[in-house]
């Protein structure tokens, strides 16, 4: 007596399912910089860089805007925008409250919708900066 059985080797809930077109959302490149401030050398107006602000689908255009606390010493050409925008960080010599040492900052980039009133928050990305600031000596 032969029996022969047809089977799966994992349950129908377990078996993949055919891919779906992803959804788009931001590119944000670079998304690390590095910036040294030293008092009385580094120039009002120096750039730190510059990162873009692209669709992973380059058909979409898509709606970006900066959220939460920029350092206070740092210029930006945009806070918000479309994609593809290019956003260059400069350095404004405002150090009010500034510390001698090691700093971390992260810029929080939210995608939105056209007129920027309603952030997509599952679409969160940083551009993060670290470096050193260099008071001058009393």
């Amino acid at each position: 007596l032969t029996l022969t059985t047809n089977f799966t080797t994992s349950p129908p809930s377990l078996q993949p399912k055919p891919k779906t077109q992803a959804s788009s959302g931001l590119d944000i490149l670079p998304g690390t910089f590095h910036y040294d401030i030293i008092v009385g050398k580094s120039q009002c107006g120096e750039k730190i860089g510059t990162f873009t602000v692209t669709s992973t689908n380059p058909a979409e255009k898509l709606y970006w805007e900066l959220q939460g606390m920029k350092p206070l010493w740092m210029n930006l050409s945009s806070t918000y925008g479309e994609t593809p925008a290019h956003v260059d960080m400069t350095y404004n010599c405002i150090l009010s409250g500034a510390s001698d040492g090691a700093y971390q900052a992260a810029l929080d980039v939210m995608q939105t919708n056209k007129d920027g009133s309603k952030p997509l928050h599952k679409y969160l990305f940083a551009v993060v900066l670290d470096g050193t600031i260099t008071l001058e000596k009393k």
